[in-house]
């Protein structure tokens, strides 16, 4: 028995400690954090960021552009020729928010077309873990607030 007890907590002091993790992305006049979950992978890019969960079946790209003058709505139908999604529904709000639900290579993705200021922010969920890709979403916050 007290080897079991012993080898128990040498693998919680070996063992290391998985939580999520908050970082930080995006071009200088933009920058936002996100909390990672546990599994998932988080890589920089120019504009933003791209997180896939360990199973690379859900990912969550946020790019982030300046200078732009095109309402949400042409930025969508640019993003929808390019990515050649199969559109399942669409929202707007006008010229400032344009949402897209339809599919791409046979998966499931949304695009979140946001214009401010000449700034435009596209958020794109892929994939069946809804859970994952909410938790992220509802965590990022302007880290030049």
């Amino acid at each position: 028995m007290k080897i079991v007890l012993l080898l128990a907590l040498l693998v919680c002091f070996i063992h290391p400690a998985y939580a999520d993790e908050t970082k930080t992305f995006g071009p200088d006049f933009a920058r936002f954090s996100v909390t990672v979950p546990t599994g998932w992978r988080a890589d920089a890019q120019e504009s933003g960021c791209l997180l896939q969960s360990a199973d690379n079946k859900t990912a969550l790209s946020v790019q982030i552009y300046g200078s732009v003058t095109q309402s949400a709505n042409e930025i969508a139908d640019i993003l929808i020729t390019q990515l050649g999604v199969k559109i399942h529904k669409t929202d707007s709000n006008g010229f400032n928010e344009m949402v897209v639900y339809g599919e791409m290579d046979g998966v499931r993705i949304v695009l979140l077309i946001t214009v401010k200021d000449e700034t435009c922010m596209v958020v794109t969920f892929a994939g069946s873990d809804s859970q994952g890709l909410e938790k992220i979403f509802d965590s990022m916050q302007d880290a030049n607030a």
